[in-house]
């Protein structure tokens, strides 16, 4: 009797597992295509390819008034959050008490990356870099 109860508890956390699974199916593939896509590179990934460590240009494009930290993650300030130059990452993470919770950390794509090489090279002068950069660039920004 006990283990006739056994199995049907097992049955019913495997019958919930699987709507859970069913529920997360649509999550799991945004995951996968977007925010793990190849065409975003991490801070320091950028950072590297422009010569510097990732502290050294978060603090950069904090001082150029392009970024600020919020909650311990980087957030892009109006108007470059509408231009289309980052996303965001999640990963998971289990505390010292086996919950598992979720960080986010901000990445860049192939844009962004040009733009914030366009910032390394002007000295991050933010000003002096949106005038230097075409109408036509900041026009495709704004459509894509």
């Amino acid at each position: 009797d006990r283990h006739k109860k056994q199995l049907e508890q097992a049955n019913e956390r495997i019958a919930l597992q699987g709507e859970q699974l069913k529920s997360q199916a649509p999550k799991v593939d945004y995951y996968d295509q977007v925010l793990q896509s190849e065409g975003t590179m991490t801070t320091r990934q950028l950072a590297m390819s422009i010569g510097m460590t990732a502290n050294t240009l978060n603090k950069k494009l904090c001082n150029a008034g392009i970024q600020f930290r919020q909650s311990g993650m980087y957030i892009l300030r109006s108007p470059y959050s509408s231009y289309n130059l980052t996303g965001v990452r999640s990963y998971p993470y289990t505390t010292s008490d086996g919950r598992t919770l979720t960080k986010q950390y901000l990445v860049w794509n192939e844009r962004g990356k040009q733009f914030v090489t366009m910032l390394h090279n002007n000295n991050f002068d933010a000003k002096k870099t949106r005038m230097a950069i075409s109408a036509d660039f900041w026009l495709k920004m704004l459509r894509s």
